[in-house]
């Protein structure tokens, strides 16, 4: 069955695919290095055009080593959403200061996990009933309630140890979940109930 190959700097033609080796086939070395060189690969024409440099070359010795970033062990985003002062929902941050983010990336430091451990300020984690929140990836460890005095137990338990702090933990159950029990319970003690 033919098949057709229409360089940018030449005519279509169309061609056997059994007959591509015994071809002379010029081309345009930008067109080689993209999807025609793919082509080619595919077919087993590149061999023909030896001068050129295979961008994706199947043996690794060939490739240019580029230096990679190493992955963090743990990425931790605070929440830093602001909402007015009594708002139904909360606030994770009501001053507006970072605060939270700030010192927990300082104590990261100061252990010497900073290659480790990312800290990030995240916009609204949408778990706001929860108070200031916290999420530990790629663990998926949700922390609710989260006040200063905790960070150095979730740096050195959670981060260091491995160990989720069942008092601060915001379960499956209750992520994204307004009949949450814990919910249900401040909705009922903040209408008096």
């Amino acid at each position: 069955m033919p098949m057709a190959c229409a360089p940018a700097s030449a005519t279509a033609f169309a061609v056997s695919a059994s007959r591509i080796p015994q071809i002379l086939i010029q081309v345009d070395r930008g067109m080689v290095e993209g999807a025609l060189g793919d082509w080619l690969r595919f077919v087993g024409v590149s061999k023909l055009l030896g001068s050129i440099r295979d961008p994706f070359p199947r043996d690794k010795s060939d490739r240019v080593e580029t230096p990679r970033m190493t992955a963090f062990s743990h990425h931790v985003f605070v929440c830093g959403n602001q909402r007015t002062p009594g708002h139904r929902r909360g606030c994770c941050d009501p001053a507006g200061q970072d605060q939270l983010r700030g010192e927990l990336k300082a104590l990261v430091q100061q252990q010497g996990l900073g290659t480790q451990v990312r800290i990030n300020k995240a916009g609204c984690l949408e778990q706001c009933e929860h108070g200031p929140t916290l999420v530990i990836y790629p663990q998926g460890i949700w922390y609710g309630g989260v006040t200063r005095d905790d960070l150095p137990r979730i740096v050195a338990e959670t981060i260091q140890g491995g160990r989720i702090l069942e008092d601060l933990l915001i379960r499956d159950e209750c992520l994204n979940n307004p009949e949450c029990e814990h919910l249900r319970d401040r909705r009922s003690t903040d209408s008096g109930g």
